[in-house]
């Protein structure tokens, strides 16, 4: 009833060619903008359409990745594009920018609408909105175990399907997630241009002389040994494996492609050597299967990074896989009839199990003045269907015995046939619409507000920040939910202006905790609630919304989408976004920006602290210092043993008031974490004071 699709990877056309080849049932790739993977390869506008034709000729999907968030003055060629993916009838598109995904919605009638793992989807919650919203897949995240995992897919509303990480590299921090090499390079991942710096040495901040070692640098994953698990979960809803590696060569996809095809129509694991060759056509310290299997920890990672990923070291494999690359043995099977009689116009018909067609010659046939046309003759020019995806395995031919017709007649006939059956193919695949759940939101009528002086919120992390900053005129205090249900009676007086902040992730298993707190501190008076996850929209609209930073808005049309949504009482908008691009931003209500802190970079499941041996339970938090000697400060998310990267400097602008009036936002929001009560006041009265102070140590804009 429902189907396991195998979905591949593919950065340019020989890439595709390999992966259809090898077995896939869709692929993923990108054109020039608007894709993840900026430096592969991808498709030109031809090429998509081309892939899309090559791929539908073979039965096979098309997925095209605009999964980036988008600035405002890039929506007109957004859209364009996204009427360009729709007319050349691509099967899906892969969507992260909520904004876009209205969009998409609006323009696109013929695709489906999948939530890339960029969106930070890891809960039931999470996936319920998406279907809300209108998505028909959801990507999770890939930190998900195969119980988490099968949570959801029990329980998930059945008009949406699952998409599921099989194979690959492995990002350290949760996919939407991280601004790492934003703040290291100025390369954004979440716009696709992610200069992967986690795969750089780093030592304990915290030693003079630490060892040095590649400890967020996580092995590949993969879980072809537990497909058995993946096919179990077939019960609840289609699923799709996605293989992962559009920056790598044809011969890499054709390997994972098919060793995943073979293990899945055989219902079998991999042999000992079949294991061993998808280690051998790429390396980064062996495979992992932890998330899936729940087995965190120490031995995902490669800290002595390879200085070559690929072995390039078994020839056979190497030669195997570039026939692969070269073949094209898809084919579609059809059966042939031939009718030749002489005073009529001859007929070839071609058909199969959903199509049939039928074409004639020009001229009558002629009755032979000499030597008839032989129907073995006929037959064999029939069946030369040469580089066509279809292959003739019947032929019938009626001819009588007294019929001429020349062979270039046949061939002609043949051509013609052939060419009429692949429409019909191709058209099969344009008639066919996707129905939408919801009508798109008409995010463009949105008032402009920037009126009045901006307001002040501040973000702590413990009492003596929060003690700091009671006595400044902040509008709203952020604070950390165990923070306020341990300390209830210092915060009740303070309920107005307190915003419960919840941990980054919360996993299924651990919402029961989570909402029992939740609900006290509400039956308590604390309503007001941020949201940093999509799955948190869905469950908590009884509170007064605060959207945080983690739902990277980048455009106007997100904050449009969002205000339709839950009527928020604030949005922050994305770290990411400099001045000018705050100020171009039409800002539908109370938009909020941070202007102080240091800047959460990377939210990891894994612990960091552990691979360095500076765990932040005991000393509140560790440091990662990388090659030029910065040190990155390392927090808990919550009470989990989840990492908090922060920057390696605060964001700082006391000394910039007058810009900061020009952004345009309603709050301005100073963010603390691992500042003293004494620091956290300093800054407090550089901010409110009438001064343009300058901060005294190394900081960033």
């Amino acid at each position: 009833m429902y189907r396991l699709e195998l979905l591949a990877p593919a950065g340019n056309f020989e890439c595709l060619k390999a992966a259809v080849q090898a077995g896939a049932d869709a692929v993923y790739l990108a054109g020039k903008n608007f894709g993840a993977r900026s430096f592969a390869d991808n498709f030109d506008s031809g090429q998509l359409k081309e892939a899309v034709e090559y791929a539908h000729l073979r039965g096979k999907k098309i997925h095209v990745t605009v999964n980036t968030v988008v600035f405002d003055r890039e929506f007109t060629e957004l859209e364009e594009y996204l009427r360009f993916l729709d007319e050349i009838r691509v099967d899906a598109i892969i969507i992260q920018d909520l904004g876009v995904f209205e969009a998409a919605k609006r323009i696109c009638a013929h695709a489906e609408l999948h939530a890339s793992t960029q969106l930070t989807v890891h809960n039931l919650a999470g996936v319920k909105e998406m279907y809300e919203l209108g998505a028909d897949r959801v990507v999770l995240s890939r930190e998900l175990s195969f119980e988490e995992i099968e949570y959801i897919a029990q329980n998930k509303p059945k008009g949406i399907d699952i998409e599921i990480f099989a194979h690959g590299a492995l990002c350290m921090c949760y996919s939407g997630q991280c601004m790492m090499s934003t703040v290291m390079g100025g390369r954004s991942g979440n716009r696709g241009s992610c200069a992967q710096p986690c795969r750089l040495p780093y030592s304990n901040g915290a030693l003079k002389d630490g060892k040095k070692g590649t400890y967020l640098s996580l092995k590949d994953m993969s879980i072809i040994n537990h497909l058995d698990k993946v096919k179990s979960l077939l019960k609840y809803g289609n699923i799709s494996l996605k293989l992962e590696g559009r920056m790598k060569g044809a011969a890499y996809v054709a390997e994972i492609v098919r060793s995943f095809r073979k293990c899945i129509d055989q219902d079998r694991k991999p042999t000992k050597n079949e294991f061993e060759e998808l280690n051998s056509i790429f390396y980064r310290g062996g495979l992992t299967d932890g998330y899936f299997t729940g087995n965190i920890g120490t031995k995902m990672f490669a800290f002595d990074k390879p200085d070559n990923p690929y072995k390039r070291s078994n020839s056979g494999l190497e030669a195997l896989l570039k026939e692969y690359v070269s073949a094209d043995n898809i084919k579609r099977n059809v059966d042939a009839s031939v009718r030749v009689e002489p005073g009529k116009k001859a007929e070839l018909t071609l058909w199969d199990d959903e199509i049939k067609i039928s074409v004639r010659s020009e001229d009558e046939v002629e009755t032979a003045k000499n030597r008839p046309t032989d129907g073995e003759r006929i037959k064999e020019q029939v069946l030369k269907t040469g580089d066509s995806v279809l292959k003739i395995e019947n032929c019938e031919v009626d001819v009588e015995e007294n019929a001429f017709i020349p062979i270039k007649t046949i061939n002609e006939l043949r051509r013609r046939a052939v060419s009429e059956f692949e429409e019909h193919i191709i058209k099969s695949y344009n008639d066919r619409k996707v129905e939408r759940r919801g009508d798109p939101l008409n995010c463009d009528d949105l008032p402009d507000v920037r009126d009045g002086e901006p307001a002040y919120t501040a973000y702590v992390r413990n009492i003596e920040q929060y003690g700091a900053a009671e006595g400044f005129e902040f509008e709203y205090i952020y604070a950390p939910i165990d923070l306020i249900y341990e300390n209830k009676e210092i915060f009740g007086g303070d309920k107005e202006r307190i915003v419960i902040a919840p941990p980054s992730i919360i996993k299924d298993i651990e919402y029961e905790e989570y909402s029992t707190k939740l609900k006290e501190l509400f039956e308590l008076g604390f309503t007001n609630l941020l949201v940093e996850n999509i799955g948190e929209l869905y469950r908590n609209k009884r509170f007064n919304l605060f959207l945080g930073h983690r739902l990277n808005i980048y455009n106007s049309r997100s904050l449009a989408v969002l205000e339709f949504l839950v009527r928020p009482k604030l949005i922050t908008v994305s770290p990411e976004l400099n001045a000018a691009a705050v100020r171009d931003l039409k800002k539908s209500g109370a938009c909020e920006r941070i202007v102080y802190g240091y800047l959460p970079v990377m939210v990891t499941e894994n612990c960091i602290a552990k691979n360095i041996g500076d765990c932040p339970c005991k000393t509140g938090y560790s440091r990662l210092k990388d090659r030029k000697g910065n040190i990155f400060p390392v927090i808990r998310d919550g009470r989990s043993c989840r990492s908090v990267l922060l920057n390696t400097a605060p964001t700082y602008w006391a000394d910039k008031k007058k810009e900061l009036k020009k952004l345009g936002c309603r709050y301005l929001r100073l963010t603390f974490s691992i500042e003293s009560g004494e620091e956290t006041k300093r800054i407090c009265r550089a901010y409110f004071s009438g001064e343009n102070i300058v901060y005294d140590g190394k900081f960033t804009r």
